[in-house]
């Protein structure tokens, strides 16, 4: 496999260490091991303190795998491989599934491992593009998307609530979605990493892995539940083979998860319904602050508002180029945010993150340097 330079984590290294405020970061405000400990019941906390820090399985322990099979339905712990974080997952799945010269249609801008990766492999790109929209928002043209995806595509990738973006698209909208890899009996791989962090529970998408004998759905600790420091993803899927063929590969790479991150992970997954509703209303507070200031800066940042998660991908009305804008921002402010070079789309969009607790006094210094 050749690695494509990965822009985003390349300039995350570049820049990290300079920034004060992490205005970009598409993680919520993260969960201390005080807070989380803190939910966990008597027998969870026998097992932290009398913890074995021998291997695991290499599937995953056999109760966290429960723990997320319960999140998906008709699915069962024998359909759940656990990784090391969602990378991983996304790294094992495309060697499992693709050769060169593959065709693999994905959605721009996008996150870029879902195409790095696919592209390392040898595999060909089709693309769509995500429209935004004039009075806020973004577009997904289903019949475009539906007319570049046929019987010579190996995969297609999904991503909502979607990164950068905060795109959401509707339940019958993921049917046909669902109907048409179906009927071109293409594998459907759905990065479900931020779901849970809809603005409406009603609007929450059935997960894919549960819709289609083809469908592979994505998940993590690190986004929604704000656990990036457990090292805990996973991929759900109906086909036992492909288990088998990951897991395969899995052995090269982690072998299998660390026993106290599996217990911390299975700990958050029963307290799930609190540890979102905390996250939630630090995003709704935020985001009704972001709104409620962008009037002052309208004719400079061009808002696309999300319909989920705690990132945006605001345009910058008068600049040519956005990585300068965000190196300006940094050296002068301290301010992180991330250019829309690190999303293959969307030289002058800038991700804004605002699922942090210090998002008021990252705004507070980044509004007044737009005027």
């Amino acid at each position: 496999m050749l690695f494509p330079p990965y822009t985003l984590a390349n300039y995350q290294t570049v820049y990290g260490t300079q920034a004060a405020f992490f205005m970009g970061s598409s993680a919520p405000e993260a969960v201390s091991l005080q807070e989380l400990l803190s939910l966990a019941n008597h027998r969870e906390m026998k097992l932290w303190n009398e913890l074995s820090l021998g291997y695991s399985s290499n599937q995953g322990h056999l109760a966290l795998r429960e723990s997320i099979a319960a999140t998906y339905p008709d699915l069962t712990s024998a359909n759940i491989i656990t990784f090391a974080g969602a990378q991983e997952a996304i790294f094992v799945a495309y060697h499992a599934l693709l050769k060169a010269n593959d065709r693999v249609h994905v959605i721009l801008p996008i996150f870029e491992p879902l195409s790095l990766v696919a592209q390392g492999v040898g595999a060909r790109l089709d693309t769509v593009h995500l429209t935004p929209i004039e009075d806020g928002g973004w577009y997904l043209d289903i019949d475009q998307w539906h007319d570049a995806i046929d019987k010579n595509t190996a995969m297609a990738v999904i991503n909502f609530p979607h990164n950068p973006t905060g795109k959401l698209i509707q339940q019958d909208e993921l049917a046909m979605m669902v109907e048409h890899c179906a009927r071109n009996d293409c594998w459907l791989f759905s990065d479900e990493v931020f779901r849970g962090l809809e603005y409406r529970p009603s609007e929450r998408l059935l997960p894919v892995a549960s819709l289609y004998r083809k469908g592979i759905s994505l998940g993590v600790m690190s986004k929604a539940y704000g656990l990036g420091g457990i090292r805990v993803g996973w991929l759900a899927c109906q086909d036992h083979d492909l288990i088998k063929r990951m897991l395969e590969i899995k052995h090269y790479l982690s072998i299998c998860n660390g026993r106290a991150d599996e217990l911390l992970a299975m700990i958050a997954l029963r307290q799930a319904a609190e540890i979102l509703q905390r996250t939630q209303s630090l995003i709704e507070q935020n985001l009704k602050l972001l709104k409620s200031k962008l009037d002052s800066v309208s004719s400079i940042l061009h808002w696309h508002a999300p319909e989920a998660g705690c990132i945006a991908y605001p345009r910058l009305v008068a600049e040519q180029n956005s990585q300068d804008f965000a190196k300006r921002l940094l050296d002068r402010t301290g301010v992180m945010i991330i250019p829309g070079a690190c999303f293959m789309w969307g030289d002058t969009h800038i991700r804004i993150g605002f699922g942090r607790r210090d998002f008021p006094q990252s705004l507070q210094r980044f509004l007044p340097y737009l005027n």
